[in-house]
């Protein structure tokens, strides 16, 4: 049988002067896919269905949705990115699975919008951070 995890005690963290840093308040991070594009390659001698043939892989823009705090600096910085113009090649960030699963998975992101959420008067304030991941992720590091 294959095993099963909780997503309790996953983590999204920042990669700051060589250590990871893990993002406060964190109540979800959301889907992280991979996907390729195809190119169609249908010729007049092809059979009756069309053809592709795989082209690049892009990993999709995501989002992390955290519980906010004004004074939290992890916090601040996200909001800030999205106007900074001093690092547009992005950062690196990784996701830890859970605390059971401990798999990480790391990839260079650029912060592309910082929102916060409406403020309810029985609810929490939320801040949600959209990243667009840029080149490969690493599925694997070591």
């Amino acid at each position: 049988m294959a095993n099963k995890y909780a997503a309790f005690g996953a983590q999204f963290q920042r990669l700051i002067s060589a250590t990871w840093t893990a993002v406060a308040g964190i109540s979800k991070i959301g889907d992280f896919a991979v996907m390729r594009d195809t190119i169609e390659v249908t010729t007049h001698d092809s059979t009756n269905f069309r053809e592709y043939i795989g082209s690049l892989a892009d990993v999709e823009e995501f989002d992390i949705t955290m519980v906010f705090d004004h004074e939290e600096a992890s916090h601040e910085y996200f909001r800030d990115q999205v106007t900074n113009l001093s690092n547009p090649a992005g950062e690196t960030f990784r996701t830890v699975l859970s605390t059971t699963a401990a798999e990480t998975w790391e990839f260079t992101a650029i912060v592309t919008k910082f929102s916060l959420s409406e403020r309810d008067i029985e609810g929490r304030v939320e801040a949600t951070v959209t990243f667009k991941p840029t080149g490969a992720p690493d599925f694997d590091p070591a």
